[in-house]
């Protein structure tokens, strides 16, 4: 049977020509709307699922690797504008969280030191927790589901990249698409920061939702792609 994973030649045309149409849908996605902007970017996120499935391995790495690819897909299944029903948004970060939870075994079954796994097990517990309590003292009664469930994934996001920092010889391009994701759902909380704040007119983030430049895109496409792009290229 053929091994895409030990056949160079095929694994890097490969990944030139998924980088190449991700970097063609990059472009289109800043240019279209409506429903062919929906089509696309579903389309552009389920490919980088698609093509790191073909270099799958049995292991820890690629599965929950994988998991988290297809759950991102899901989730932006659901965000994409394709599909309209009630509590939405909050299944949508249900999937991300799962999604950074999977990131979140992936680096802890890296760690090779006890004592830095256990700090880490630790601050998974501890930084949620606060993070709620902050969020809940600052939106006070706009409080809801929405906002705590996207709190508690924004925080695993935060200690996936601290952790990652860790692993970043062995898995820079993880890293970054870590720090592009952060950077996605920084706009992304923007965007919704209306429905529990006032956002002055003049403001930078007033600024950032009405650009003409699509910011959320601008980061997460890449974010995506260099994650599957790790994938993809790790070694045996």
């Amino acid at each position: 049977m053929f091994n895409f994973n030990h056949n160079k030649i095929f694994k890097y045309s490969f990944l030139g020509l998924f980088l190449a149409v991700e970097t063609v849908l990059f472009i289109l996605l800043q240019t279209v709307s409506g429903r062919l902007f929906s089509f696309l970017s579903l389309s552009s996120v389920v490919l980088c699922f698609v093509c790191s499935i073909i270099f799958f391995k049995r292991d820890t790495f690629h599965i929950l690797s994988l998991i988290a690819l297809f759950t991102t897909s899901i989730a932006d299944l659901f965000l994409g504008g394709l599909l309209d029903f009630p509590f939405i948004r909050e299944l949508a970060v249900c999937f991300f969280l799962i999604t950074q939870t999977c990131y979140f075994l992936r680096i802890y079954s890296e760690q090779k030191f006890t004592t830095e796994k256990r700090w880490h097990i630790l601050l998974r517990i501890i930084f949620p927790i606060i993070i709620i309590i902050a969020t809940i003292l600052v939106v006070k009664e706009n409080t809801n589901f929405l906002a705590l469930i996207t709190m508690v994934y924004f925080s695993y996001l935060i200690l996936n990249i601290i952790f990652s920092i860790t692993q970043i010889k062995s898995h820079p391009l993880f890293f970054i698409g870590l720090i592009l994701f952060m950077c996605c759902d920084i706009c992304v909380g923007f965007s919704v920061l209306e429905e529990f704040l006032t956002i002055p007119a003049d403001s930078i983030i007033n600024q950032i939702n009405n650009s003409q430049i699509n910011f959320i895109w601008l980061f997460y496409l890449p974010s995506q792609t260099l994650i599957a792009t790790d994938i993809i290229i790790k070694k045996d």
